[in-house]
């Protein structure tokens, strides 16, 4: 090869390094704008390197040609109202949430059959120091209380109080699962305590849930850290504290001997004012949408229908209840077909679907609202 042609062989090899390079700056700057456009932080497409820019970025791509006009819109709409939260949020003081809604009506306790009662004291024994299942059979060690952004089977602490519009929850480090995270703030044992606070009048159980609510308000506060980065979550939540709420105040637990009386009425009204506004804020005005929704948005309905029907004034940061009723009816259609089954054929969204459906017409006709035929 003579000089002539090994200076053009460098120079083409400079220019195909260069449009190399120029092509992988384009990539990235279009993953970082997918990326902020799905909620995802600038930082992880570029810490994440190639996975998030040849298959990660291919999927979005995909993704976002898959998109009607009115999703991207949704999608456009949601990244205004992040900003918003995130500089300031709204003023929710002097909103009066003393429960005035019929929902829910508990039964007698003395028509709790014994293997509730059984079943309940079992419970309360294992979840009081910290011997939790997740997702029914998974057998955690948990703290007191419990550490709220903890993956237990990882023993990774994730705490933050970082907003949560930063947050990726779908990468998370130590080899942490956001679903062990989420499940401790779905708050099932802590419904379990309120129940067996109101079936067996035990005021340890009514105490200690109490307690740890406080602490994940504390922990937790409004649009920071990992258990606000779902609506799904939020609307589960909101399920829960409605039950817990009526569990909790319907009666007055026995002190055991050597124990204090404790009242957790006087303490669940300021809970409320620390977690009902900012939840049903969230649920409604981050409801999922478009191909994305599935039973997710049907699981935010209910939660906003039970506390809405519950306590009635929160309509002005969500919805009012007959605004409510329409797309969770619309809801319920989509996620069943004319035979019953669901659409998503899998049996655990199955039976979690059609409970999220009991919940929410059993709240609209507890409100005299009439759930269409």
């Amino acid at each position: 090869m003579t000089n002539d042609e090994d200076r053009m062989s460098n120079v083409e090899g400079s220019r195909n390094a260069e449009g190399q390079y120029n092509a992988r700056r384009l990539a990235q700057s279009f993953g970082l704008w997918v990326s902020s456009f799905f909620r995802i932080s600038s930082f992880d497409i570029r810490h994440f390197g190639p996975a998030m820019t040849d298959s990660g970025l291919r999927w979005y791509w995909h993704r976002l040609r898959a998109m009607g006009p009115a999703e991207i819109a949704a999608h456009g709409r949601r990244r205004l109202y992040q900003g918003r939260d995130a500089r300031r949020l709204p003023d929710w003081s002097g909103l009066s949430l003393d429960p005035t809604g019929s929902f829910p009506k508990l039964p007698s306790t003395d028509a709790a059959p014994h293997g509730l009662r059984e079943a309940l004291r079992r419970d309360a024994h294992d979840i009081l120091p910290g011997r939790w299942k997740a997702f029914g059979h998974l057998e955690l060690q948990v703290g007191d209380p419990p550490r709220w952004h903890k993956d237990y089977l990882a023993c990774t602490d994730l705490a933050t109080d970082e907003i949560a519009f930063k947050l990726n929850h779908r990468q998370l480090p130590g080899g942490a699962d956001i679903k062990l995270i989420w499940e401790l703030s779905r708050w099932h044992h802590l419904a379990r305590l309120a129940m067996a606070a109101y079936v067996l009048a035990d005021q340890r159980a009514s105490v200690k849930c109490v307690e740890w609510l406080e602490d994940w308000a504390k922990h937790n506060r409004p649009y920071r850290g990992w258990n606000w980065t779902s609506a799904l979550e939020v609307g589960i939540r909101l399920v829960q504290f409605t039950w817990m709420d009526a569990l909790l105040g319907a009666r007055r637990a026995k002190p055991a001997q050597g124990e204090t009386d404790f009242d957790a009425r006087k303490r669940l009204s300021v809970l409320r004012q620390e977690i009902l506004p900012a939840h049903v804020w969230y649920a409604w005005r981050y409801r999922s949408f478009g191909s994305s929704a599935n039973n997710h948005l049907l699981g935010e309905l209910v939660g906003l229908i039970l506390a809405v029907a519950r306590w009635p004034a929160l309509a002005k940061w969500s919805a009012p209840l007959d605004e409510l009723r329409r797309p969770w009816e619309r809801e319920v259609l989509r996620q069943f077909a004319e035979d019953g089954g669901n659409r998503e054929q899998a049996f655990n969204y199955d039976l979690s679907s059609w409970r999220l459906c009991w919940q929410g017409r059993s709240a609209l006709l507890a409100a005299h609202r009439s759930v269409s035929s």
